[in-house]
Parts: C-alpha cells; structure tokens; sequence
C-alpha cells in the first residue's frame, strides 16, 4: 500500500493510495471489490496524480537536497539537541539507510536543547515553513508533533519528546529555509 496523497501528488490538493501485488488472488479479490464497490479515484484525481508523477524526480531531487542541507544545519546549531535524518553519518540507522535507499527523502526531526515552550516558538515564528500537519509537497512544513500529530498519545510510553520538532522540507529556495531556521532559532 502507498499514499499518493504525499510525495506523489506532491501538492497538497489530492488525496490517493494505490494498492499493488504479485499474488494473482488478491489482485483478483482487489480488481472484484474496485468493480463492486467503486474504490476507484475520479477523474480530477487521477489527472492530479498524473500531474505529480511527471515531476516526482525532480521534486525528489530538490526535497533531499533542501533536507540534506537543513539536516547539517541543525545538527551545527547550538540551540539543537539532536537531529533525526538517516542522511547524516551520526544517525544510528545512517549505514542501513544508505544500503536500502538513493536517497534520504525529506523529513527532518530535531530536539532542541530547551523545552516546549521554546520548541512552540520557534513553530509559531517560521515565515517560509508553515505550521501545518502534513508532510510531501512542494511546501516547507514544521510541527510540534507532541501537540499536533501525536496528541492522542499524550502521557503514554509512545509520546514523542516535548521538544521534538517535524520538518517536510519543501523545494524552497535552500538559503530561504536556513535563513528562516536560523531565525526562529535565535528567539
């Protein structure tokens, strides 16, 4: 199973999933169900996924560039605690990740070295990243996922640290991005 609603439609404006397999009886049971029950996306859909497809690669390109460059910024910043990016040499799963993938996509994670409150701010103070739940378009996004995305989890061995920060780094202009980083760091 796949979201195309991400990276494949890549502009936040399609939702989408696709399903694929090699075993002839699930295709059979899935291909009964499409036809029986209309799992099916409409034309509008499919155009906006056709519309995304044909630029994936060098959308790809440019949300791993802007995120391999926003990675060694944070993970140089006195006010950043750690960064989560299997791009960066430091990351435990660095090595596999460089086998399995040819390329480390676009999401980025980091702690600050201060708590909540200053992890809302430098959410609330971006200009070019948007507060937003989301990740795979063509615009930057930060969140604080312990009071967005994670909420539901709050309190429980499965809350994400207070201080942790989401990135989906857009294709932006990379020199935006930091500068705008950089900003929301200095409060």
């Amino acid at each position: 199973m796949h979201s195309t609603t991400k990276y494949v439609g890549g502009h936040s404006d399609v939702l989408g999933g696709f399903v694929a397999t090699n075993d002839d009886e699930l295709a059979g049971t899935l291909r009964f169900h499409q036809f029986a029950i209309g799992a099916v996306p409409g034309p509008l859909d499919c155009y906006l996924l056709v519309r995304g497809l044909k630029t994936l690669g060098v959308r790809m390109d440019r949300h791993c560039s802007n995120a391999r460059a926003v990675a060694a910024f944070l993970e140089g910043h006195p006010a950043v605690g750690r960064v989560y990016y299997p791009g960066l040499a430091s990351h435990p799963g660095h090595e596999i990740a460089a086998a399995q993938m040819s390329d480390f996509g676009g999401m980025v994670s980091f702690t600050l070295a201060s708590g909540t409150d200053v992890a809302k701010k430098v959410c609330e103070s971006t200009t070019v990243f948007t507060l937003a739940e989301s990740l795979g378009g063509v615009e930057s996004l930060i969140e604080l996922p312990s009071v967005m995305t994670h909420l539901s989890v709050a309190g429980s061995t499965l809350a994400p640290p207070d201080n942790l920060i989401r990135l989906s780094v857009g294709i932006e202009d990379i020199e935006d991005l930091i500068e705008d980083l950089a900003a929301a760091l200095a409060l």
